[in-house]
């Protein structure tokens, strides 16, 4: 036994070699134990914060995806060193060690980052469909980080990062007088993201093409239109275009046009404003705004009609507007009116939200 132990392999003996294993794996269970304990304490904060706060909440992620298991891999780093290597072995360690604190520094960063900025946006009360949104804004986040970190990494194995950043200072001017669309694309992107003309989920209508917001990228914004094809709109087309969302409209206002022969008797075109406000008086979700003689033809007598559809519900307005048309249409054959024109164009007007 004694002869075993004594015995060398590669520069260390089997003594040392079982020291280092033995050292590693007591390491090992000792953060196990000291994770279910941590874990469980922070845990019980967690819940003990009613979801006000969801730091604790940010702290077991954290811990439990990124510090325990760089714990784990920095024991065995450590135990590894203690044995006699080479110093081109040894350099590769490091080396190798440097890029995986590098990786897991990163990612504690950026998962902290987003989980602040997340926590920002529900405690300001953004809905869901306005923080699925932060999808491009965190592949920018994540350029960035990672870039510092990597700058931070060639600086710490003792490499000169000044010719480097004037390097990709130079590039970069570079690029974005090649890419000067893209970053248009990007910048517009900013644009939508803080000044929310619109957001995932909400109907609008861009350069005459109407549908419903899916994805709002960095370069591009999707939008499933009406008929049932996706639109996929540069963001810097939509920022230089002008916007319709009807997502916060509280009530449409409609406007529409009869025309009457110009022979028809006075005392029935009298009739015509009051026959009109009853029936839209009368007409479930609906307002009645004015109607008046318009316009005097050649061969036709103008009555404009103004009311409201207390919904910003579509269905709504149509099943209204319908209910209206067919009365008009009785009531004008009851009084032996005949009709020359009837046209109801649509002005749909948005009501901000109290």
């Amino acid at each position: 036994m004694k002869e075993f132990l004594q015995h060398v392999y590669w520069g260390n003996s089997n003594r040392t070699y079982l020291l280092v294993t033995g050292g590693i794996l007591l390491g090992w269970l000792t953060i196990r134990l000291l994770k279910k304990f941590i874990l469980s304490i922070l845990k019980k904060l967690s819940l003990h914060s009613n979801g006000k706060y969801k730091l604790n909440d940010i702290l077991v992620n954290v811990t439990s995806r990124f510090i325990f298991p760089f714990l784990y891999i920095t024991i065995a780093y450590y135990g590894i060193e203690q044995l006699n290597i080479t110093s081109k072995v040894d350099q590769y360690i490091s080396l190798a060690f440097a890029f995986v604190t590098t990786y897991f520094f990163i990612r504690i960063i950026i998962h902290f980052v987003y989980a602040i900025i997340v926590h920002f946006m529900e405690f300001k009360g953004e809905p869901p469909e306005r923080i699925r949104q932060l999808s491009g804004l965190l592949v920018i986040i994540n350029i960035v980080i990672w870039s510092i970190g990597l700058l931070m990494l060639i600086s710490n194995l003792g490499y000169d990062i000044t010719t480097i950043i004037t390097g990709l200072g130079i590039g970069g001017i570079a690029i974005a007088l090649a890419a000067q669309n893209i970053l248009g694309d990007v910048f517009s992107y900013f644009v939508i993201f803080f000044d929310k003309p619109f957001q995932i989920g909400d109907s609008v209508t861009i350069n005459g093409k109407s549908g419903e917001v899916e994805k709002i990228g960095i370069k591009t914004s999707h939008i499933r239109s009406v008929t049932g094809e996706l639109l996929i709109m540069p963001n810097a087309e939509i920022v230089k275009s002008t916007i319709q969302n009807f997502q916060d409209m509280q009530q449409r206002r409609i406007t529409f046009v009869i025309r009457i022969p110009e022979d028809t008797a006075l005392l029935q075109l009298r009739k015509i404003p009051d026959i009109i406000r009853q029936i839209i008086e009368a007409t479930p979700n609906t307002t009645f705004d004015r109607s008046h003689l318009s316009g005097l033809g050649e061969t036709s007598i103008q009555f404009e009609t103004v009311y409201h559809i207390k919904t910003s519900s579509y269905m709504d307005y149509m099943n209204a507007q319908q209910h209206i048309y067919f009365e008009i249409l009785k009531e004008l054959k009851q009084e032996n009116i005949q009709l020359s024109f009837l046209n109801f164009p649509t002005i749909p007007v948005i009501t901000p939200k109290n």
